[in-house]
């Protein structure tokens, strides 16, 4: 087997590593990456990520239920919020 470390593998030059931007490590962050689901920036990438940590079918359960439930409340907020002010 071949010793593999950190500098051979260049981690920087890697697509789905996201500079541990969007993680769950704290609770900021956390919310930080919720809110990124909600707005549908990302959230596939973010999925795939919590698929690769362990059960996969949780993932996508907790993915799809984030994106459709917070989405749509937060979409009808936005126009609850432009209708009154017009």
């Amino acid at each position: 087997m071949k010793n593999l470390t950190i500098e051979s593998d260049h981690p920087e030059e890697q697509d789905l590593i996201n500079y541990g931007i969007t993680t769950f490590d704290n609770l900021g962050v956390g919310f930080i990456t919720i809110f990124q689901m909600i707005t549908l920036e990302g959230w596939v990438d973010i999925m795939y990520n919590l698929m690769d940590t362990g059960m996969p079918w949780m993932a996508v359960v907790y993915c799809s239920a984030v994106v459709l439930i917070c989405s749509f409340f937060l979409l009808n907020v936005i126009l609850a919020i432009l209708s009154e002010s017009i």
